[in-house]
């Protein structure tokens, strides 16, 4: 991609991003399917990105920023699927956890 590129398409972007004269602020965020960061820090995510993503009221998730303006959502049983076994045979011994348990007892 040559510099002219790279300029077109941050022009190109920035274009997008503009809000046409005379549309409101709120109609202009509900066509791009917007947010808009309150001062709690709170964000109403548009359902259609939502269903999109298969994520649903009350799923729990993690908020990863993955780049500069990017942030990421992850479901929280996705998280369990990725962390299950990390601690294996070599973490703790045969029966480690067992006798631990009975100690709770």
């Amino acid at each position: 991609m040559t510099e002219f590129d790279v300029e077109r398409a941050i022009q190109s972007e920035a274009a997008a991003t503009q809000r046409p004269r005379g549309m409101s602020f709120t109609s202009w965020c509900e066509s791009k399917a917007m947010s808009v960061i309150s001062r709690k820090n709170q964000v109403t995510l548009p359902v259609e990105a939502l269903r999109a993503a298969g994520l649903e009221p009350g799923d729990d998730v993690r908020v990863e920023a993955v780049a500069p303006g990017r942030l990421q959502l992850v479901r929280a049983e996705d998280l369990v699927a990725e962390f299950a076994g990390v601690f294996d045979a070599a973490v703790y011994p045969k029966g480690y956890l067992d006798e631990l348990r009975r100690e709770w007892r």
